[in-house]
C-alpha cells in the first residue's frame, strides 16, 4: 500500500517560459496519432492514467516524441485521465536549459512536469526519438532483479539534478547496450528511485519504448 505522504504528482518544478497559443499542427498530426497509439497501450496496462486510489488521485505518466532537433511534442500536465490526446492536450517544448532549470514551451496546455527529463534524453542521444515515463510499482520494485539502471533515491523528479543524472545514465547505458548502433532494437528502460514507481523508456520509436516496457512488466510479474 502506498503512503499518503507521497510527493505530489504533476508539480512543475522548473521555470516555465510558456506561450499560451495555438500550435501550427500542419505536419504534426501524425505525431499526435503516434502518441495516442502508444498511450492507449500504456493506459490499458495502467502505466499511464489517473486513479483515485493511486498518488492521491493525481494523473500519472507522460509521453513525448521528437519533432525537430531537440524540440518535442509532449502530453500536457495532468492529462492522465483523458482517453485520447487532442491538439489541446499537448505542448511543444521549443527550448530548455537544465543547468539553469528553464524550459520554453507553447500550446493550449502547459507541458508535463517531467518535460526536462524528456528534453535531456533527446539532447543526450541523437538516436532517441521517443520517451515514455510510466508509473509501475511492479517494474520499479523489481528494477534491480530486472537489471535496470536507476537514478539515485535522493534525486527528486523534475529537477536539474534529475536531468543531469538521466543524461549520465543514458550515456553509460548507450555504451553498454550499443544503443547508437542498434537504433531499431530494444529501448533503454530505467527506474527513478527518487520518484515513487517512476520508470522511463527511451528509444528510436514509440513502438520500441512500448514493446520494451511491456516486456519489462511481464518479467517483473514472473518469478
Amino acid at each position: 500500500m502506498h503512503s499518503d505522504s507521497h510527493e505530489q504528482e504533476g508539480v512543475i518544478k522548473f521555470h516555465l517560459v510558456y506561450s499560451h497559443r495555438c500550435i501550427d499542427f500542419s505536419g504534426l498530426s501524425d505525431a499526435i496519432e503516434q502518441l495516442n497509439l502508444a498511450r492507449s497501450v500504456m493506459k490499458a496496462h495502467a502505466l499511464i492514467g489517473q486513479d483515485p486510489l493511486r498518488y492521491g488521485g493525481d494523473g500519472f505518466g507522460n509521453i513525448s516524441v521528437r519533432v525537430e532537433n531537440s524540440m518535442f511534442l509532449i502530453s500536457a500536465t495532468q492529462t492522465g485521465h483523458l482517453e485520447r490526446l487532442t491538439e489541446m492536450d499537448v505542448a511543444l517544448v521549443e527550448d530548455f536549459d537544465y543547468p539553469s532549470n528553464q524550459l520554453s514551451a507553447s500550446g493550449m496546455s502547459k507541458p508535463s512536469s517531467e518535460s526536462m527529463t524528456h528534453g535531456v534524453a533527446y539532447q543526450a542521444l541523437n538516436g532517441i526519438n521517443a520517451v515514455i515515463h510510466v508509473h509501475s510499482p511492479e517494474i520499479w520494485t523489481n528494477s534491480e532483479r530486472l537489471g535496470l539502471a536507476a537514478t539515485a533515491a535522493n534525486i527528486p523528479y523534475g529537477t536539474p539534478q534529475m536531468a543531469e543524472a538521466v543524461r549520465q545514465l543514458l550515456l553509460v547505458e548507450s555504451q553498454k547496450t550499443g544503443f547508437a548502433s542498434q537504433l531499431n532494437e530494444q529501448a533503454i528502460v530505467f527506474a527513478m528511485k527518487g520518484h515513487e514507481d517512476g520508470v522511463v523508456a527511451v528509444g528510436a520509436s514509440l513502438a520500441s519504448c512500448v514493446e520494451t516496457l511491456i516486456d519489462s512488466l511481464a518479467c517483473a510479474r514472473s518469478r
